[in-house]
C-alpha cells in the first residue's frame, strides 16, 4: 500500500516539472517548437515539424506598371488585376531541391466578406534553381479588386506562407507642355525613344499630372535629381499636378537629361514604375532658309531646335516633310509636315513607319506619294495636304518567296507621273543583293502602269535598301548597278530610258556621280597617291564617255547637302555637297550654311548649328 502512493507521489512530481517546463517556453506548442529548430540543409524535419523558408526578396510586375520589390512580411499593392508576383529565396536555404515545386506546390487566393471566404483564380510557374537562387511566380487571374490573402502551402505539412495583397488605383504620370516637338516626342516615347531637342538658356514649361494623389515629397526628390544642376522651380497646382520650369545651361548642364519619374510614390505608398524615359537635349537653334539663285535673294524661314534628317519642301515652297527619324534597327521612321508659309508652323505628326520615302508630286504642290511596307503588303498611297487625305494608288500583295519587300515612289518636276521601284532580295543574308522591278504610272490614277522587271540591281543592309536610282527626266533615270557579287562587287553607272528600256553604260569604279546640267555630270573619286589623301574631280558629256576636264583637290564635298543634282550659280560654278567648286579657279570651298534642297533655282539650306 506505501509503496503503492510512492509511485503516485512520483507520477505527480514529473507531472509538475514538465508543466513547469512548458511554462518557460511560453506555452508554445511541440509544432510551433519544431519550427524554431535550425535545419541541416537537404535533411528535412519530420512532416509535422517542418517550418517554413522564408523568401529573401518578393517582387511585382504589372502591365505598363512596371516592376516593384517588397520586403517579405509586408503588404504587397497591386493595381493590375493579372499581376505576376515572384518569391525569391536564398539558394543555401533550399537544400538539396532542384525546384521549389518540391517544397511549395499550390497558392489559393481569397477575400471574406461577411465572414464568408470567397476564392481567386491564381496559378503558379516554376523554374529550375540556380547556384544563387531560386523562385517561383504567382500569377493573378482577373482577381477582384479588392484586398486579398495569398496562401502558398507546403508539402506534408511545412507552414505555408501568407501574404496580404492591397488593391490600390493605378498610379501614372502624364508629362505635356507648350513645345510641339516635346508632345511628339512623348507620344511615342513607350514605342521609340525619339529625344526632345530644347535650345541653350531658353525657358521651358513642363506640367506632370499623377493619375492619384502624389507623395509631393518623393516627388520633389525627383524633381531634383531630374533638373539638379540648373536652373529650375516646381509649384503644385493641386495634389496631382505640378508645374515646372527649367532652362538648359551649356557650362552646367550635362546631357542629355531624362525625364523619369519611377520611384515617385502614391500617398497611398504605391511606387511608380514603369514610366519610360524621355531624353532632353539642347543645341542652339538651327536657321532653315532660301537663297533665289540668280539673284542671290536670301529669306530666313524659320528657326528651331529639332533635329531633321532629311529636309524636303514641296515645289512652290509652301509646305516641307521633315524626317525625325530612320527606319533602321533603332526604329522606324518618323516624318512630320511642316508650313513653310506660317514659320515652319508643325502642321501633322505622321505615325510611326507610316512614311517610307515620300517624294513631292512634280506637279502638284499640294500632294506627295510615299511607300509603306506591311508583313502583309507593300503599297504606294497619295497623300493630299489641304484635304488631310491619304488613299492607296498601287499595291502588291507579301510573297512566300521573298518576304522581304521595300518599295519607293519617284517624281521628276513638271510631269504628272509616278515612277514605283519594287525591290525583293536575290538572297537571304543581312547585307544581300537587291532586284528592283520599275512600274511607271501614267498619273496616280493609272490602273494599269507599264512594268519593266529587274531594272536595277544593288545592295541592302538590315531593314532598308538605299537604291541609287535617279530619275532626271520621263526618259532618262540615273542608277548604280550592281554588276559584281558579294565576294567580288564592282559598280557601274548607268543611264536607263523607261520607254525603250534601254541601259546605257557611262562608268565604272567606285566613286560619286552628281549631276551638273542636261549635259554633263562629275565624278569624284578618291585617288591614292604617295603619302596623300587625294580627290580627283572629273566631268563628262551624257553622250560622250570622253572625259573633258580633270584635277585633283585634297578636300572633298561633305556626305551631307547637294549629292545627286549641283546648283549652279556662275557660268563655271557649282554647289556641290556642302561648299562650292569653281571650275576656273580649280577649287572647292566650303559654305557656311549646309545645303539641303534644291528646287528649279532656288536652293534650300539650314545654318550650321554650333
Amino acid at each position: 500500500m506505501n509503496r503503492k502512493f510512492l509511485f503516485v507521489g512520483l507520477f505527480i512530481v514529473i507531472l509538475a516539472a514538465i508543466i513547469a517546463i512548458d511554462a518557460t517556453n511560453g506555452g508554445r506548442s511541440h509544432e510551433e517548437e519544431a519550427r524554431l529548430l535550425p535545419q541541416e540543409p537537404g535533411k528535412p524535419a519530420a512532416a509535422a515539424e517542418q517550418r517554413s523558408i522564408l523568401p529573401t526578396a518578393i517582387h511585382t510586375y504589372e502591365w505598363q506598371q512596371g516592376g516593384r520589390e517588397y520586403e517579405p512580411g509586408n503588404p504587397i499593392l497591386f493595381s493590375d488585376p493579372n499581376a505576376t508576383i515572384v518569391f525569391q529565396f536564398n539558394r543555401q536555404a533550399l537544400g538539396d531541391v532542384e525546384s521549389l515545386e518540391a517544397l511549395y506546390p499550390r497558392a489559393d487566393l481569397y477575400y471574406e466578406e461577411h465572414g464568408k471566404r470567397t476564392a481567386a483564380a491564381v496559378a503558379m510557374e516554376f523554374e529550375a534553381i540556380n547556384d544563387r537562387f531560386g523562385e517561383f511566380r504567382v500569377v493573378l487571374d482577373h482577381a477582384p479588386k479588392r484586398d486579398l490573402t495569398l496562401v502558398v502551402h507546403g508539402r506534408e505539412g511545412r507552414a505555408p506562407i501568407e501574404q496580404q495583397l492591397t488593391f490600390v488605383d493605378s498610379f501614372t504620370a502624364e508629362w505635356s507642355g507648350e513645345d510641339p516637338y516635346l508632345n511628339m516626342s512623348l507620344r511615342f516615347r513607350n514605342q521609340q525613344s525619339i529625344p526632345w531637342w530644347t535650345a541653350w538658356g531658353s525657358e521651358q514649361r513642363l506640367r506632370v499630372t499623377f493619375s492619384a494623389a502624389v507623395d509631393q515629397g518623393s516627388a520633389d526628390r525627383r524633381f531634383a535629381d531630374i533638373f539638379g544642376g540648373m536652373e529650375w522651380s516646381n509649384a503644385w497646382v493641386n495634389e496631382r499636378t505640378a508645374e515646372l520650369t527649367f532652362r538648359m545651361d551649356v557650362e552646367t548642364t550635362t546631357l542629355p537629361i531624362h525625364l523619369n519619374l519611377n520611384g515617385v510614390k502614391s500617398a497611398a505608398g504605391y511606387e511608380l514604375q514603369g514610366d519610360s524615359p524621355l531624353q532632353v537635349y539642347a543645341s542652339s537653334d538651327t536657321a532653315y532658309g532660301t537663297t533665289h539663285l540668280p539673284s542671290g535673294e536670301r529669306k530666313e524661314l524659320f528657326r528651331t531646335s529639332q533635329r531633321f534628317l532629311r529636309f524636303l519642301p514641296n515645289h512652290d515652297g509652301t509646305y516641307a516633310l521633315g524626317q525625325v527619324t530612320q527606319n533602321d534597327e533603332t526604329g522606324a521612321s518618323l516624318y512630320v509636315l511642316l508650313d513653310l508659309w506660317n514659320g515652319g508652323g508643325l502642321m501633322k505628326v505622321f505615325q510611326l513607319g507610316e512614311l517610307e520615302e515620300p517624294q513631292w508630286s512634280g506637279n502638284d504642290p499640294n500632294t506627295f506619294f510615299y511607300g509603306t511596307v506591311t508583313p502583309e503588303m507593300r503599297s504606294v498611297r497619295k497623300y493630299e495636304v489641304q484635304e488631310d487625305r491619304s488613299e492607296e494608288i498601287w499595291v502588291k500583295a507579301a510573297e512566300k518567296e521573298h518576304p522581304f519587300r521595300w518599295v519607293r515612289p519617284l517624281t521628276v518636276f513638271g510631269s504628272e507621273r509616278v515612277w514605283i521601284m519594287d525591290y525583293k532580295p536575290v538572297t537571304d543574308r543581312y547585307a544581300f543583293t537587291f532586284s528592283a522591278d520599275l512600274y511607271v504610272l501614267s498619273d496616280s490614277d493609272d490602273p494599269k502602269p507599264e512594268v519593266t522587271e529587274d531594272v536595277h540591281r544593288s545592295v541592302c543592309e538590315g531593314a532598308r535598301c538605299y537604291g541609287w536610282f535617279i530619275p532626271l527626266s520621263e526618259k532618262q533615270m540615273l542608277m548604280l548597278q550592281s554588276t559584281g557579287n558579294q565576294e567580288e562587287p564592282s559598280w557601274e553607272y548607268r543611264l536607263f530610258d523607261p520607254g525603250t528600256q534601254r541601259h546605257t553604260a557611262l562608268l565604272q569604279g567606285d566613286g560619286w556621280i552628281t549631276v551638273l546640267d542636261e549635259k554633263r555630270y562629275l565624278f569624284i573619286e578618291h585617288v591614292p597617291k604617295d603619302s596623300q589623301t587625294l580627290y580627283r574631280y572629273s566631268i563628262y558629256s551624257f553622250d560622250n564617255p570622253t572625259r573633258q576636264w580633270m584635277m585633283e583637290l585634297e578636300q572633298q564635298p561633305g556626305s551631307m547637302g547637294l549629292r545627286d543634282r549641283a546648283a549652279r550659280i556662275g557660268a563655271n560654278r557649282f554647289i556641290i555637297g556642302d561648299g562650292v567648286l569653281d571650275l576656273e579657279r580649280r577649287t572647292f570651298e566650303r559654305l557656311r550654311e549646309e545645303p539641303i534642297h534644291l528646287n528649279g533655282d532656288v536652293l534650300y539650306w539650314r545654318e550650321a548649328s554650333s
